[in-house]
């Protein structure tokens, strides 16, 4: 796949751009500068830096089908097949840069939801985003996740028993305060609030914690969740593992996007979220 620049000329950017390739033909709708941009966009709000350097799928509700969103620049293109229907941007709230984990789609993702913990995999009509914040591209040493650090909040279309189940998420739209998503590194007594063992339903890794706590005079350190619903239930906490990738950003001089991701599995999703120079996966 290749894009196609239409040079200074921004009122071509409005309009879709065909280009024939060996695959054959693809158009490429551009969102976002300082003179194109969709209705929930504030003209030159965001410079180049608040489009993160990614790339997601995205969804054509009226035809049913996945296209490409990426950065190109100061904005955000999508990528699909000839005649297909972008998705509308979510108007944010509060300050600049939480607005554009909003509004600037390469932050957060959304998608339809699977059955959480079933054996079916055809998703579900309830579609879940989830949203970074804004700090969490700066939060690069272990101190800034000594204690709960909220991460990202989750937004569900309509109650989902299963994923009220798996993660204690609640029906809550898009601006609200949503299902809030905390990250805490370091042994269980640093992170209050994993249930004992003795407590039906712990993830299996607090509920091992637990018990070696109880049995020695240290426990190990893991990684852990918070998710606290949106409708004022429980907290729930669950296991989280991080997959590391600091050699590597290192080597490349790069930093790592804050952003947040469903993660699909066989039977349902999980979330990603960054955390320092990795990418952590909660349970």
């Amino acid at each position: 796949m290749r894009g196609v620049s239409v040079g200074d000329d921004v009122k071509l950017c409005k309009q879709r751009v065909p280009f024939t390739g060996m695959a054959g033909t693809l158009e490429v709708g551009h969102w976002g500068g300082a003179t194109v941009h969709p209705p929930t966009f504030t003209p030159g709000a965001f410079a180049e830096s608040y489009f993160p350097p990614v790339a997601r799928w995205e969804w054509d509700s009226a035809h049913q089908i996945q296209y490409i969103g990426i950065k190109c620049g100061d904005s955000w293109c999508s990528i699909g097949p000839a005649g297909f229907t972008r998705a509308d941007w979510v108007k944010g709230t509060g300050s600049l840069a939480a607005r554009a984990r909003s509004e600037v789609r390469g932050w957060h993702d959304e998608q339809a939801l699977a059955p959480a913990g079933g054996s079916a995999t055809a998703p579900t009509s309830i579609r879940g985003t989830v949203v970074p914040t804004e700090d969490l591209g700066q939060l690069d040493t272990p101190g800034e996740f000594a204690s709960w650090h909220l991460v990202a909040r989750v937004f569900l279309s309509d109650n989902s028993p299963d994923y009220r189940r798996k993660y204690g998420f609640a029906k809550a739209a898009v601006g609200d305060s949503g299902n809030r998503l905390y990250l805490c590194s370091g042994k269980q007594g640093d992170c209050p609030g994993p249930r004992p063992a003795s407590l039906a339903g712990t993830p299996s890794c607090i509920a091992a914690d637990s018990a070696q706590a109880a049995s020695s005079s240290h426990s190990v350190e893991r990684w852990y969740a918070k998710i606290e619903p949106a409708d004022g239930g429980p907290p729930e906490f669950h296991c989280v593992t991080r997959r590391d990738h600091t050699p590597l950003f290192q080597s490349l001089q790069k930093e790592l996007p804050g952003t947040a991701r469903w993660r699909w599995v066989a039977t349902d999703e999980t979330i990603w979220v960054r955390c320092m120079f990795g990418c952590c996966q909660v349970h």
